[in-house]
């Protein structure tokens, strides 16, 4: 099937402090879409499409020798807009692999180099890494485990693992393709995400300070007895915290593609991929709930609970308004 690489490169690079394109950057004594270049040809593919828009000129003065073609964004809108503009320009008949060109990630995309068990080491290793870096998920498992009971902090962490399945299926068949691609599917998504957080910070912020008699008998039903009726409700927190984020989708599409050997069937590869991060993620939500468990007395005390529910609240209210006001796509 041909293969068509769209390589973005028109972002500004603010962070980086510097009014040199963020892709020319150097790294090991090349810039940084040099890196993306030589490693997207290891895929032979049959057009590499660079988007490129901030210092335009200087971008292609640096890369006129490497054959490749140049897209222009000139106005930078976001990463949907910039692969659009690409697109117009790929037969639908081409798969299309997105690469960030400032997202150099060390990995051989050739087949010969990367066999499969070097792909699954290392995206174990780099997933990890990105499992236990502090974000919502975490801080949504922490809280229910400190406040609700460990019952409830896995279902809600099982929940979170069964939307990075779901993350990762969507990217094996390209739907996750669609939502890179397209500004009103992304924004669609990110708004109903940042409702949903907003109104589960809202709940924890005006949730009503109980007595400790209440949060006692609550706690010991909750610790003691099976999983009760209203159990999927907490699944399904987790489920939706995590489906409703779309970097979480956009995150999947181009960091799965790095890990996928030449030659492997890429649906079945790619949920194995996603099946090692769930894995993880529930090992590691394991870990948090175990760790709350010598401070239960002591969590379950009124005003320690409310002060939890406070912060966390607050955090997921953050979350949130970080979702409707971003209109950046990482």
């Amino acid at each position: 099937m041909p293969l068509s690489v769209v390589i973005l490169a028109a972002g500004q690079g603010k962070r980086m402090k510097s009014d040199w394109p963020k892709v020319l950057q150097p790294l090991a004594g090349r810039a940084l879409l040099q890196h993306v270049i030589d490693t997207a040809r290891q895929l032979a593919p049959d057009a590499i499409h660079v988007v490129y828009g901030h210092g335009a000129e200087q971008v292609r003065a640096a890369f006129k020798s490497e054959g490749v073609s140049w897209v222009l964004q000139e106005h930078q809108l976001g990463t949907g807009h910039a692969v659009l503009q690409a697109l117009r320009g790929i037969p639908d008949s081409h798969t299309v692999l997105v690469l960030y060109g400032d997202a150099y990630t060390g990995v051989s995309l050739s087949g010969a180099h990367l066999t499969i068990y070097h792909a699954l080491l290392a995206f174990t290793l780099a997933a990890g890494l990105l499992t236990i870096t502090p974000g919502l998920d975490t801080a949504l498992v922490l809280r229910t485990a400190a406040v609700e009971g460990p019952r409830r902090a896995m279902l809600a962490g099982i929940g979170i693992c069964c939307g990075c399945l779901t993350w990762g299926l969507a990217a094996s068949v390209g739907l996750g393709t669609l939502l890179a691609a397209s500004q009103v599917a992304y924004r669609a998504l990110r708004i109903a995400g940042a409702c949903y957080l907003i109104f589960l910070g809202a709940k924890m912020l005006l949730r009503k300070r109980r007595s400790a008699f209440a949060i006692d008998d609550a706690s010991s039903t909750v610790f003691a007895s099976p999983v009760s009726a209203s159990a999927p409700r907490w699944f399904v927190r987790g489920l939706l915290t995590n489906l409703l984020n779309p970097k979480v989708g956009v995150f999947y599409v181009t960091f799965l593609p790095q890990f996928i050997p030449v030659g492997v069937s890429v649906t079945p590869f790619s949920m194995l991929l996603a099946a090692i991060h769930a894995t993880e993620g529930i090992l590691w939500f394991c870990l948090l709930t175990l760790a709350t468990r010598p401070l239960s007395r002591w969590l379950r005390r009124p005003l320690v609970a409310q002060t939890l529910d406070r912060a966390m609240g607050t955090a997921f209210v953050g979350f949130g308004l970080g979702l409707v006001f971003d209109n950046r796509r990482r």
